[in-house]
């Protein structure tokens, strides 16, 4: 039965080769002409006992079926996209004005129901391939729309309404008393024709603090594509602006920097925490811009999206205790190499934010700015700021790279306090220079005047602020294949009534071995006013253990004279779930402490648990929730990850679930319906959206699995694959004197059209059965029918053993 079982494979697999072959020799034309047999070696398909007819089934070229299909366009071997193209019944794409505007080509109308493309260039040719949905045109050069280059998107619109949600409760067992602690951050809004509407509420509750419930922003967005902007409307920041502006309640209108060509930011910001679950939140001008939690020990945040390369980065971080570390991260260390792309026009009017204890009432304040690229090596900024009568300010900055990576910025900023009757001014620069070796120079300083004021500070409650006289920071780094990498940082931050000055030093090392890896970090506070230790010191031993996919870090950490060890294990129970187990021994009390997690992927959320304790009977347990929901014309879909503001929904055309689709964020999974969110694509970028085909069932195959597409800045994309529902059978068939079916026999339709051969003895392989499809096998010149019963089928079988009799 085996045998028979692997010759019925292989003439499945020699069907897919014939219908490789046929492409290959027959290719498509464009035209309406007579299309070409391949021809086959009859001879060789009788040695292999397999009956002739094969060649006139497999001989007719490749071709798509009539009527309209989403495929993927080539123009001159560069993919234009994915769009629906209309075809005629002969297979052969109608080349009219919609495909001529979807394909960025010249459009000239003509008349005829479907017009072919050598209507238009008599030179073009034309390729289509079904098995790919793909087609391939090759036109003049002078044919090609180069206005149509620009970033516009092949999908745009959509309604669909999102909540995505972040909640998290804790429990704390101390040896006298327990507490709890419970937060939660809810993002909720909708997406309609392009326009985005977000509002996120943060709601916490515990037993050591009162019930409170805060609305951090609520706007409503949209991206004008023919002009480039985008507007935005609402509880908002500022964006593009030097200064320090409080959260206003009003309009903007900006560029869309995603209508750009993207990549990564390249930016990293490195640092130490020194407990679990510490809050890194890094602002820029004032406005938050990136937050995260990091675990205990050094962590470095890549790809940081930063609003300008101008300004320096201020990084807060916030223990679980609620002390806080600051330091800054010089503009100057975001490149070396380019000066990127000026941020263009921007303005924004609005009300400020109502912020408590404030000294004045909330002022209407105004802001606009503009950049202007010069060349490659040098922009230029300028921008204003006004608050009622009571503050303006004026800023400009020069970026340039004069040579080779070198970097260098030079910034002024100006403000007029009304109010006091002063005015100051803040000067800034920003130097970096990439040296050969691996080597790498950052130098960063300002120096404000004591009469400069940030409208922040104006309006605050703090009536003893001091402007900051110097800020200085200065880096080196250095990388070694041999060595490893090497960093040094130095910071220092004077104010004019010396009561904030700060100074620090951050160094670290890591090198990678071929065992194991190493890393040491080490930061000081060095001011003189802090009395006692305030160094941490940090050691980290990472050692993989072989093909377990189990990492163990061993660390030494010592913070203010104090010192602590431990060692921590991190590994996978599956592609879904992932754990770490970790103990450590304070050195000075002489505490036993443990901890464990584990994250759990569940399709459709996500789930962290964690518990924790020490030797003093102390114990804390948590759990996190978090994910996002999507409700759409079809229904309610849920997502394990939280959904951003251009995203899709896909699904397959049967109620199928648990299909794996590869996406940008991760692998997301079919429900029951067979629908799944993709929660993040990149606008105006092309993404690409993938089944998974070892997850589908074993009788159920795609026509298509891979979907690429760009959707402008707020769309919500509806995308539907294609499935093919096949059932497998092995069919062991009898004629009535009870002798076996002769090897070679074919097997063939009501119509008398081949359908496969019989490899073996009695044995027939039939890869996509129908209980309403008759087959008969031609026999001794004439045919006998196959009659058999189908039981109910099992999904996960790949194929089936069934017996039959040809009568």
């Amino acid at each position: 039965m085996k045998k028979a079982v692997n010759k019925g494979l292989f003439v499945f697999c020699l069907s897919a080769i014939a219908f490789s072959i046929r492409a290959e020799i027959v290719p498509t034309s464009s035209q309406p002409i007579e299309l070409a047999r391949a021809i086959f070696d009859t001879d060789a398909l009788r040695s292999d006992g397999l009956d002739p007819e094969i060649a006139n089934y497999y001989a007719e070229a490749p071709r798509f079926t009539s009527g309209t299909h989403d495929v993927t366009v080539l123009i001159n071997g560069k993919k234009q996209g994915v769009f629906p193209v209309k075809f005629n019944e002969k297979g052969m794409p109608c080349i009219d004005k919609a495909f001529l505007e979807n394909a960025g080509l010249f459009k000239s109308i003509k008349r005829e129901t479907c017009p072919w493309i050598q209507q238009y260039w008599a030179g073009a040719t034309l390729e289509t391939q079904p098995d790919s949905e793909q087609i391939s045109l090759v036109v003049p050069p002078e044919a090609i729309d180069l206005e149509s280059g620009r970033q516009v998107a092949d999908v745009r619109g959509g309604v669909a309404g999102m909540l995505n949600y972040s909640m998290f409760g804790s429990h704390y067992d101390y040896s006298s008393d327990n507490s709890d602690r419970f937060q939660s951050t809810f993002e909720l809004g909708f997406n309609a024709g392009d326009w985005i509407v977000r509002s996120t509420q943060m709601v916490s509750d515990g037993s050591d603090q009162k019930f409170s419930a805060d609305s951090l922003y609520t706007y409503a967005q949209r991206t004008f594509t023919d002009y480039g902007v985008m507007v935005q409307g609402g509880q908002i920041n500022i964006a593009n602006s030097r200064f320090s502006i409080p959260t206003i309640y009003g309009v903007q209108m900006m560029p869309d920097n995603a209508m750009a060509s993207q990549n990564n930011s390249g930016i990293e910001v490195s640092g130490i925490a020194r407990n679990p679950q510490a809050r890194v939140d890094i602002r820029q001008s004032g406005q938050l811009i990136f937050s995260t939690l990091v675990p205990a020990g050094p962590f470095t945040l890549k790809d940081v999206p930063v609003a300008n390369l101008n300004s320096d980065l201020n990084v807060t971080v916030t223990e679980s205790d609620g002390s806080e570390n600051r330091f800054t991260v010089a503009a100057s260390s975001f490149r070396s190499n380019h000066v990127g792309r000026a941020s263009g026009f921007s303005i924004a009017i609005g009300r400020a934010e109502n912020i408590e204890d404030s000294r004045f009432e909330q002022p209407w304040i105004f802001s606009m700015s503009n950049g202007w690229s010069i060349n490659n090596r040098v922009n230029v900024m300028a921008g204003m700021v006004s608050a009622d009568n009571h503050y303006y300010g004026f800023s400009g900055n020069i970026d340039t790279v004069p040579f080779q990576n070198f970097y260098a910025s030079m910034g002024f900023l100006g403000s007029i306090d009304n109010l006091s009757q002063t005015d100051g001014t803040k000067t800034t620069l920003d130097l970096g220079y990439s040296l050969p070796w691996g080597i790498g120079v950052s130098l960063g300083g300002s120096y404000g005047t004591p009469d400069y004021r940030e409208m922040q500070e104006l309006y605050s409650n703090d009536d003893d602020f001091s402007t900051t006289k110097y800020d200085t920071n200065v880096g080196v780094s250095w990388s070694s294949n041999l060595l490893g990498r090497f960093s040094l940082s130095y910071y220092r931050n004077q104010t004019w009534n010396s009561d904030y000055d700060s100074r620090s030093i951050l160094s670290s090392w890591s090198k990678s071995f071929r065992y194991f890896s190493v890393s040491l970090n080490w930061q000081s506070d060095v001011s003189h006013d802090r009395e006692g230790d305030n160094d941490m010191f940090y050691v980290n031993v990472s050692v993989p253990l072989g093909r377990s996919g189990v990492t163990t870090n061993s660390w030494y950490r010592e913070n203010e004279g104090r010192g602590s060890y431990g060692t921590r294990a991190m590994g996978s129970l599956n592609a879904e779930n992932s754990y770490t187990v970790g103990v450590s021994q304070d050195h000075d009390d002489n505490v036993t402490s443990w901890d464990s997690s584990l994250n759990s992927n569940l399709h459709y959320t996500t789930l962290a648990l964690a518990a924790g304790g020490d030797s003093d009977s102390n114990m804390s347990y948590s759990a996190a929730l978090s994910g996002g929901i999507v409700a759409h014309n079809e229904g309610i879909t849920f997502s394990p990850y939280q959904v951003t503001d251009t995203y899709a929904i896909t699904k397959l055309d049967k109620p199928v679930s648990g299909v794996e689709i590869g996406t940008l964020r991760g692998p997301v999974w079919t429900d029951k319906w067979g629908r799944a969110v993709v929660p993040a694509l990149a606008p105006f970028q092309e993404t690409s959206v993938e089944v998974n085909t070892q997850s589908l069932p074993g009788n159920l195959d795609v026509n298509n699995g891979r979907a690429d597409f760009k959707a402008s800045h707020g769309a919500v994309v509806s995308w539907q694959f294609t499935t093919l529902s096949q059932r497998r059978v092995l069919l062991a068939i009898a004629r009535p004197d009870g002798s076996m079916l002769p090897k070679g026999t074919s097997i063939v339709d009501q119509a008398g059209e081949y359908v496969t051969s019989a490899p073996e003895d009695g044995v027939i392989f039939l890869n996509d059965i129908s209980a309403s499809q008759p087959l008969y096998a031609s026999i001794d010149g004439g045919r006998c029918k196959l009659s058999y019963t189908l039981p109910e089928a099992d999904p996960q079988k790949f194929y089936e053993e069934i017996n039959g009799k040809c009568l």
